[in-house]
């Protein structure tokens, strides 16, 4: 359903205008506000350093993005904003071209306008983790799998198994989307005379290929991110978690979307008389519904079986399509004033995520709410990588200690030393980083003196005996609130030692 060229057109400059302004005030505003990188972020940028077909925590590819993109950007961190938008610009662009297959031109722009109600597409998106990722990857899974059930193009089939492969690498809750599309396929007629084409099975070669060098990787290391994952959903033995849970992973998401839903009113969606015929396609409505309740249904029924926990955030890419969704069923209002309203609201509240945002940050400490983005990474790391500098020749090799200090410490030195946990020293946690080699090439150990105590710890001492104690510093915070500076306890291994 594609309306008159002169509606497509001003469909397309509207929605590349949209897409335009939005990348370019979310990663101008948190390049402006933001004080230093998110903690997750900066521990998988000093992943994406060492490239590898897995990571303790997760698969492989937003480590690799993300270092890709702070290398394009000279070592900075808006390099990691940037690839954030251009992900969100994927994901606002394949609902886009969803919309238009099944809606008239302006409504396929509407379903797309409509998801700057949700705070993972404006808010949260900055924060380019895992779970963002995911936002244009199971976008264009749906998109995709949407073309080639229908459409039966052999490219578009190959395209689903390339994404769906990259889903994979991005995060295993991708099989909470694939699972439901394989039951589409498998429920419906017209889909399932694919299966006796090459098609399906060339998009699951393809799939297969991108994944295995990661299924390998995980063979050969014991499972390290299901072991995390399913660490981090552990439930409480209780058997009121089989309720809990799923209930509450659903009332957080139905907060989440609940502005969504406020701008659908705003556009006449729930006003009588609102239902809107079945679109061409017979398949339009049940394949959006696969796609958009398809995997909630499935994070609820693992948690209700299982009882595990639902962290909010790893629901991130469930809900691209459901504004596309509702307005296959329900018909916006035709009357001037409500576009008119709609476009006030819509502004209203895009502009009140960025000042939400800003704000967090600027006014946020002032009020008693300091944040990690807040921690003097670039001052640590400036003090003790000119302390190694002065002592001993070459670039600082190893930042050793609390990983919640160290990370930010490497990344925002000009070395970018290897992180190594002193609390955990397992070598895949720790990317080939072990005490001999501490002693071999020396390192900087870091912690945090006002809760630990000046003194190097002593199960820290008794590993390497030669550290040299340094004064504590007093480094402020990366604000101008009042509010007691960062105690940095920190020694020198020299090498060799």
């Amino acid at each position: 359903m594609t309306g008159g060229p002169e509606a497509a057109g001003q469909s397309t400059r509207l929605f590349w205008l949209w897409a335009a302004l939005h990348a370019v005030a979310w990663t101008v505003v948190p390049t402006w506000a933001q004080p230093a990188g998110h903690r997750d972020v900066i521990e998988l940028l000093n992943w994406g350093r060492h490239p590898a077909w897995g990571y303790w925590k997760h698969p492989p590819l937003q480590p690799w993005v993300a270092d890709l993109a702070v290398r394009l950007a000279g070592g900075r961190l808006w390099g990691v904003y940037v690839a954030a938008q251009v992900s969100l610009t994927v994901c606002l662009w394949a609902v886009w071209r969803m919309g238009r297959d099944v809606l008239p031109p302006r409504d396929a722009l509407l379903g797309v306008l409509l998801l700057d109600g949700i705070f993972f597409y404006n808010y949260n998106s900055p924060k380019f983790n895992h779970d963002a990722l995911q936002l244009p990857l199971w976008a264009l899974i749906g998109f995709f799998a949407w073309r080639a059930s229908t459409r039966g193009l052999l490219g578009s089939w190959l395209a689903l198994g390339l994404v769906a492969g990259l889903g994979f690498l991005s995060k295993y809750s991708v099989v909470c989307l694939l699972g439901p599309l394989a039951l589409f396929v498998l429920a419906t007629p017209h889909t399932r005379r694919s299966l006796r084409t090459a098609g399906p099975w060339l998009a699951l070669g393809v799939a297969a290929v991108v994944v295995l060098p990661h299924v390998r990787w995980l063979t050969a290391h014991g499972f390290p991110p299901v072991a995390y994952g399913l660490g981090r959903a552990a439930r409480q033995g209780r058997w009121l978690d089989h309720l809990w849970n799923p209930l509450s992973f659903a009332a957080n998401h139905a907060a989440t979307v609940a502005p969504l839903v406020g701008l659908a009113g705003v556009l006449g969606l729930w006003r009588p008389g609102a239902r809107r015929p079945p679109p061409p396609s017979p398949l339009a409505r049940p394949f959006l519904l696969t796609v958009t309740l398809g995997p909630c249904l499935v994070y609820l029924a693992v948690s209700a079986l299982t009882g595990f926990r639902l962290l909010s955030g790893w629901g991130t890419p469930l809900w691209s399509y459901l504004g596309v969704g509702l307005l296959v069923w329900r018909r916006p209002a035709a009357d001037p004033a409500v576009s008119r309203r709609f476009r006030t609201w819509l502004g209203a509240l895009s502009i009140s995520w960025l000042v939400l945002f800003a704000g967090q940050f600027t006014l946020g400490p002032w009020l008693g709410h300091v944040r990690p983005e807040h921690f003097p990474g670039p001052a640590v790391a400036e003090v003790v990588t000119a302390a190694w500098h002065a002592r001993f020749p070459g670039p600082l090799p190893v930042v050793a200690g609390d990983r919640g200090w160290a990370d930010p410490v490497a990344f925002y030195s000009p070395d970018r030393p290897d992180v190594y946990d002193l609390d955990d020293s397992d070598p895949v946690r720790n990317l080939g980083v072990d005490d001999a080699m501490v002693r071999r090439r020396g390192a900087v150990l870091v912690w945090n003196a006002r809760v630990t105590g000046p003194a190097v710890p002593a199960a820290w001492r008794a590993r390497f005996p030669g550290v040299t104690q340094e004064p504590v510093r007093a480094i402020p915070w990366l604000t101008r609130a009042a509010v007691p500076p960062v105690e940095l306890g920190w020694a020198l291994v020299p090498p060799g030692e």
